[in-house]
């Protein structure tokens, strides 16, 4: 009776240490961050269609010639005056396993590190899946759309621009926008830390589907993207 009271005690001793990690606590130490992408469409109001175009052809202008902040209050200007919402979506991401590589030798091993980061569209042309092997370099499940690929839009992949993270979050300060110049359809969206459209470099940290299916998107539409980080 006596030993059988030890290896009662043992027991309960072992079950005990399995909770303190198991299931939620472990979970969250092997996870890298992922993201949470809001996703908002806008089109042209009716009979707005080519004050749109007109406006987005001086915003284009206006960046190339350096004149960000007015081009940013014309692009604000457009979205709430001439402009309406044409769907929403909210999804979570893949981490790629280059992405918690990366992840871990920064934040792990990097004695000096400046963060850039790029959101870029993932195009319904030759898609087949994504992979969390999937690199910058290689990603055969999935083409990148914006330039070679449909639907192609001005400028390169917008940067992600985050504000200081709280509460165990990081967010975007506020939104990276898509202005398309032919229409076609998205699949999803990822984020890398290169800016140059169709480029092979850089990171692959994340991928993600839309939650909605298949989004169609127009020429002189503009989809703004918000992510939010979470540990």
């Amino acid at each position: 009776m006596k030993a059988r009271k030890i290896v009662d005690a043992i027991v309960a001793a072992v079950s005990a240490s399995f909770l303190l990690v198991s299931p939620t606590s472990a979970l969250e130490r092997m996870k890298a961050p992922r993201a949470t992408f809001t996703v908002t469409c806008f089109g042209a109001k009716p009979g707005c269609e080519g004050a749109v175009a007109t406006t987005q052809q001086t915003i284009a202008e206006l960046r190339k010639s350096g004149n960000v902040e007015r081009a940013e209050l014309l692009h604000e200007w457009m979205l709430a005056e001439l402009m309406q919402e044409k769907w929403t979506d909210v999804r979570k991401n893949l981490v790629t396993t280059a992405g918690k590589n990366d992840l871990l030798d920064k934040y792990f091993g990097g004695s000096s590190y400046t963060a850039a980061w790029y959101c870029g569209l993932i195009s319904s042309v030759s898609y087949t899946g994504v992979a969390a092997g999937d690199t910058m370099s290689s990603h055969a499940g999935w083409t990148e759309a914006g330039g070679a690929n449909a639907p192609t839009y001005t400028g390169n992949r917008p940067a992600l621009t985050f504000a200081a993270a709280s509460g165990g979050s990081k967010a975007t300060s506020s939104a990276s926008s898509f202005t398309f110049s032919g229409p076609g359809t998205i699949k999803g969206m990822f984020g890398t830390t290169v800016t140059t459209k169709d480029g092979t470099t850089g990171v692959l940290y994340n991928a993600v589907l839309f939650s909605g299916g298949d989004r169609i998107v127009a020429n002189t539409d503009v989809v703004n993207v918000s992510v939010t980080y979470s540990a």
